[in-house]
């Protein structure tokens, strides 16, 4: 038998041989990791559970989180949590609520271009489409329940674009056509929603006017 076959050895021999073979890899991939490595590689920090962070104060910033959104001329987006300008909640912010945020983190503001120096460089996003979960920015058109049906207490929210109303032009009242189109879609997020938005277009209200210097929405 050649010298690699191990059916004509006796069962001590062939477990030491493999123990030998096991050591020797250990040995040769341990080798190849320096010895100054090692600790940097068992204390590297975990992944951040936060795909985003605010600009100014470094905090994460969830996936359904309200945050505010700077867009830039070459198409570039600073975030921004209210926790930055002292507010509470999510309101909509005006030039002063920015000179706060001049006077707390000075350094990163003057690194911010010109046209997110003033309130209207920003955009508020304090809510989500229900169905699509996408962000709904103050100035995009949507719809809301009439009522707060949801489970935790609130208003369910459509984007329009969801619906296929993605041009200003396109934006008109539900329909159950419209209806249809959510529910071929969105079919789970429909099976979890309420009947009757599913099933009545006079449930939903359209907003799709919005103030020109706060941005905030405007209920007609």
């Amino acid at each position: 038998p050649s010298e690699d076959d191990e059916s004509t050895l006796p069962e001590d021999r062939k477990h030491g041989r493999r123990a030998k073979v096991v050591d020797d890899n250990v040995s040769h991939h341990s080798s190849d990791i320096p010895a100054s490595d090692v600790p940097s590689l068992l204390s590297k920090p975990l992944a951040s559970s936060f795909a985003k962070r605010c600009y100014f104060t470094k905090a994460g910033i969830g996936k359904t989180a309200q945050h505010y959104e700077g867009l830039t001329l070459t198409g570039n987006t600073v975030l921004m949590l209210s926790a930055a300008m002292k507010l509470k909640g999510c309101p909509t912010i005006c030039d002063e609520d920015l000179r706060r945020v001049e006077q707390t983190y000075p350094n990163q503001f003057s690194r911010l271009p010109d046209e997110l120096l003033l309130s209207s460089g920003w955009r508020r996003i304090s809510k989500y489409c229900h169905f699509s979960n996408k962000p709904i920015p103050d100035g995009v058109p949507f719809f809301h329940s009439k009522q707060r049906i949801h489970p935790q207490g609130g208003y369910y929210f459509l984007l329009a674009a969801a619906v296929g109303m993605v041009r200003p032009i396109d934006v008109e009242p539900l329909t159950m056509d419209t209806l249809i189109v959510l529910q071929t879609d969105y079919p789970s997020q429909c099976d979890n929603a309420p009947e009757p938005l599913i099933s009545d277009p006079s449930i939903w209200i359209l907003v799709d006017k919005f103030c020109f210097f706060s941005g905030g929405p405007i209920n007609t």
